[in-house]
């Protein structure tokens, strides 16, 4: 390694206090590659219907928690209620044929039974009852058939979570597949990170932290599964991490992959540095010797590595109080 020896001769003289050392060897420091996490919700639903219809009640405001089954939006399609009331009228309306019809039937048997009326006059008393039983049943299949698109007019929370956007307001006419809002279920799928290609070789060997929003403490979480091929578009990897808790679906948070390197290290009580000059100092026979040296940055630890201008086995002089 490239040593760097240079008397500061211009520096004033240094104060020592509680003087200690450290020998420097090889050893191990975690480096923090920063990367951003997204956590996936199990739901998360563009709220659409199939009817031409007007918006006519906006019960819940977007950002508002809700449970399942609440009303989001309520639609309104005149042509369709027209269709329903009046199969509703034609099913009432059958109802009471078919009921007479039975009436007519029962008739027929017991004339039937006295021999006052022919086989073939009873017989039809009865094909008259079937044909009234199957255009009733044609009717409530029409009207089962109304009534599930008319379920597209009240569109509701299929879990609890909440109504994260609204596209419409009162008044506007939705069209059939018109992304109307959006709606994300409060339960959570996976934490995704998206990692580069040049760092995802090396992931097996890592340790993952993640950093919600608003809070200062990492959380050490660990590796679920990972996708090997790249991602055409961003030549990146997505990786699954396990969710800690206290994370909210569709949530952006902070991750630090830490990847370890191996080399030497120098605690920040032994750095010191004059304008753009970074030195410390190092114990030799002669006496205390600055030495100036070429760090790398900062590890989550405080450390920094060594890049030039130190060896294995150089005795750095540690001090609790010292002048820049």
């Amino acid at each position: 390694m490239v040593r760097l020896v240079l008397v500061l001769v211009l520096f004033p003289p240094l104060v020592l206090a509680q003087d200690t050392t450290l020998t420097l060897t090889k050893s191990e420091a975690w480096r923090a590659i920063p990367l951003a996490g997204y956590v996936e919700a199990t739901r998360d639903t563009t709220l659409l219907t199939n009817r031409m219809a007007e918006v006519v009640a906006l019960p819940i405001q977007p950002g508002s928690h809700v449970r399942q089954g609440t009303v989001l939006i309520r639609l309104e399609d005149k042509a369709l209620q027209q269709q329903r009331a009046a199969l509703t009228q034609a099913e009432s309306a059958q109802r009471a044929a078919l009921e007479q019809a039975e009436l007519q039937a029962g008739r027929m048997q017991r004339l039937l039974d006295k021999g006052a009326v022919a086989g073939v006059q009873a017989e039809q008393a009865l094909l008259q009852v079937a044909a009234a039983k199957a255009e009733l049943n044609h009717l409530t299949a029409q009207a089962r058939q109304l009534k599930e698109m008319a379920s597209y007019l009240e569109i509701t929370a299929k879990s609890d979570g909440q109504l994260t956007e609204l596209n419409i307001g009162l008044g506007d006419i939705a069209s059939p597949g018109q992304p109307l809002g959006h709606f994300v279920g409060q339960d959570i799928r996976a934490l995704k990170v998206m990692v580069p290609a040049h760092v995802y070789q090396g992931i097996s060997a890592g340790q993952w932290q993640v950093q919600a929003a608003g809070n200062e403490d990492w959380t050490a979480v660990s590796l679920i599964s990972q996708v090997p091929i790249a991602d055409a578009r961003t030549s990146q990897h997505p990786v699954y991490l396990s969710v800690p808790a206290g994370l909210l679906p569709n949530q952006s948070v902070r991750v630090h992959l830490l990847l370890p390197s191996e080399g030497l290290f120098v605690p920040e009580q032994a750095i010191h540095t004059r304008g753009n000059l970074t030195y410390v100092q190092v114990r030799t026979p002669q006496g205390i010797e600055k030495r100036l040296v070429r760090l790398g940055l900062p590890f989550p630890d405080g450390r920094r590595q060594v890049q030039a201008g130190l060896s294995e086995g150089d005795v750095l002089a540690l001090r609790e109080d010292h002048y820049e």
